[in-house]
């Protein structure tokens, strides 16, 4: 209800709790609320919160964000919602504001003519809705000084549409600023990139030169960490182009979005999490310390995580077995029924390893104890099962980002 005040007594009495416990609580309110621009003022006549109705509305997103059971089992007959954020919204705004903007939504995307990515739609369908509640309580944005005759005309018009739709249903009048609200919810939203979509199209259509530079120094200071060539993976530039344009439109209006899997992210790929952050601390320096947020260092993390695995799908392997003919055919074909695009090179004794040896080769896999070698080893059994699949990715992607993730630690 921020700019309105209330009292320690009044909270306390409708929460059923002490004035003392109440007192405490503000206190962690207000070490929340600090980083978003507000601030908790208290005085003789009550508390209040103050600050821009920008960074009011944030906090009210994450709250809401916070409460959010992304889990929430069962379904939502029609509508793009998981059930979880289907159940907090409606609880927060009531059901029909909820289709409401659900519809004002599917018409949105079937004018731009593509599909906001699933983060983006729950941000921005909060947004809207935390906007009418605010509205129809008096409480409007002011915009800042952006230069509006440089924004996208198409785009602008849908955002301009839709503030006149949400103006019906409010029944009361918007300002112009509202649209550069939503405007900017639009332009910051990724993509939904389904198989049959050409990336590199929707890339070109989604970028900028800026975003493609900040793509290249992403990659390339990752690239140098693992000390991996990542340059001819299109795969991961056309990934992370798409998602650049929005991010850095997101920084430049300040806002933020929440990642559902960053906890699973951050513990299921630690270390090429720690290396993607600290990929971009280097890349977005100029934009202050953290700009990113871990939820976005999140979203890009997958895209490393996926090019890293794609490092280990194209080998040229060299097979060192001791036993018969029957055991060497065995062992190589179900190593290339496990990693059908390496390409095995040859069969060799121990003996023989010193002079087959080329720079060549990427990797050599080995049943018996060899002399050390310039190059990657890792021991197997002769028939290969399940745990000699894990040695192998471990000793190819693992240790490696093991040992990058060390150096950056150290550094």
């Amino acid at each position: 209800e921020t700019p309105h005040e209330t009292s320690i007594s009044k909270l306390s009495e409708r929460y059923f709790i002490s004035s003392a416990s109440i007192v405490n609580d503000l206190k962690v309110i207000e070490s929340w609320i600090t980083p978003l621009g507000l601030s908790l003022i208290r005085s003789q006549s009550g508390t209040h919160i103050e600050g821009s109705e920008s960074g009011v509305r944030q906090a009210m997103a994450s709250l809401i964000n916070g409460v959010i059971n992304h889990n929430e089992p069962g379904n939502v007959v029609y509508s793009r919602l998981d059930p979880g954020s289907y159940k907090a919204l409606v609880h927060y705004f009531g059901e029909e504001d909820v289709l409401f903007v659900q519809t004002l939504l599917q018409e949105m995307e079937n004018d731009l003519c593509w599909s906001l990515g699933e983060p983006y739609y729950v941000n921005i369908f909060t947004h809207i809705l935390i906007m009418m509640y605010r509205i129809t309580r008096g409480n409007a944005l002011p915009r800042k000084d952006e230069n509006i005759t440089s924004c996208d005309e198409n785009i602008f018009s849908i955002a301009s549409r839709m503030i006149q739709h949400i103006e019906k249903r409010i029944a009361h009048p918007l300002p112009e600023d509202e649209v550069w609200f939503i405007y900017q919810y639009i332009i910051s939203s990724g993509v939904v990139i389904e198989e049959h979509n050409d990336v590199s199209v929707i890339g070109h259509m989604h970028s900028s030169d800026e975003a493609r530079l900040i793509t290249h120094r992403l990659i390339a200071s990752f690239a140098e960490m693992v000390d991996s060539d990542l340059s001819q993976d299109t795969a991961l530039y056309d990934g992370l182009l798409i998602h650049i344009k929005p991010l850095i439109n997101r920084l430049n209006y300040q806002i933020r979005i929440r990642n559902p899997l960053l906890e699973d992210i951050k513990g299921e790929l630690q270390d090429v999490w720690r290396l993607t952050q600290c990929a971009v601390n280097r890349v977005f320096s100029s934009w202050g310390e953290r700009a990113v947020s871990e939820d976005e260092v999140g979203y890009l993390t997958v895209h490393f995580q996926a090019a890293m695995e794609r490092q280990i799908a194209r080998k040229r392997v060299l097979l060192v077995c001791s036993t018969g003919i029957g055991t060497s055919h065995l062992l190589k074909s179900r190593i290339l029924r496990a990693f059908p695009d390496w390409t095995i090179v040859g069969v060799v004794s121990a003996g023989s390893l010193p002079s087959v040896l080329t720079d060549d080769i990427e990797l050599v896999v080995s049943t018996i104890n060899l002399p050390a070698v310039a190059m990657p080893v890792v021991y197997v059994t002769a028939f290969f099962n399940d745990a000699d699949i894990k040695r192998v990715t471990e000793t190819v992607i693992t240790e490696k980002l093991h040992r990058a993730t060390s150096l950056v630690v150290e550094n």
